[in-house]
């Protein structure tokens, strides 16, 4: 579940992990290497892992989103947070050589739309 107004995560990367997010209720935007993407229920993203694309999701809307989250973690996975460099550098678990990807200009920040 996610309520509106937060997003699932900080921005991030994963050099091991390939996740995949299907839409069940609502209509969150993917934050997808700095662009935001408007989703429906029945939609589905996946993130190929070691890629670098940098994702999360939020809800901009005012009502509840549920998704459906798919990942397999291993111990060799590691994350970049390319908008936290304070919370990255502190990561035990921080990736330190991901391909270099450009970030569009939205700011990871949900921000809820009123009417």
């Amino acid at each position: 579940r996610l309520p509106p107004g937060r997003r699932t995560s900080y921005p991030h990367a994963e050099s091991a992990l390939e996740e995949f997010v299907y839409v069940l209720e609502g209509t969150p935007d993917a934050w997808i290497d700095g662009n935001l993407v408007r989703l429906r229920p029945g939609d589905s993203v996946g993130f190929p892992p070691g890629t670098g694309i940098a994702h999360t999701f939020m809800n901009n809307t005012p009502i509840e989103v549920r998704l459906l989250v798919i990942g397999e973690p291993t111990n060799e996975n590691r994350i970049r947070y390319p908008l936290n460099a304070t919370y990255e550098a502190a990561c035990p678990e921080r990736w330190v050589d991901p391909p270099d990807r450009p970030l569009g200009p939205h700011d990871g920040r949900p921000k809820v739309e009123t009417a």
